[in-house]
């Protein structure tokens, strides 16, 4: 049996995902399935399209980040 890497995963969005790990912190995936962007926030939506995502890195808080990718 293959044990899940992910406890949770959201779908991919503009290229991108956000999974929790088993410490329940979200990171991202790009579309070859590479952690990009590493396990630091306590929830994590969608990529839109101007690669601004809504994520939360305390309780009942939420940011509007801009990641550049190169």
């Amino acid at each position: 049996m293959i044990e899940p890497q992910y406890t949770n995963a959201r779908s991919f969005a503009n290229g991108y995902a956000a999974v929790c790990n088993e410490n329940n912190l979200w990171g991202f995936l790009n579309d070859e399935h590479k952690l990009c962007i590493d396990y630091t926030y306590k929830d994590a939506l969608y990529f839109n399209s101007n690669e601004t995502c809504l994520v939360s890195t305390t309780e009942n808080t939420v940011q509007l980040l801009h990641f550049m990718f190169e």
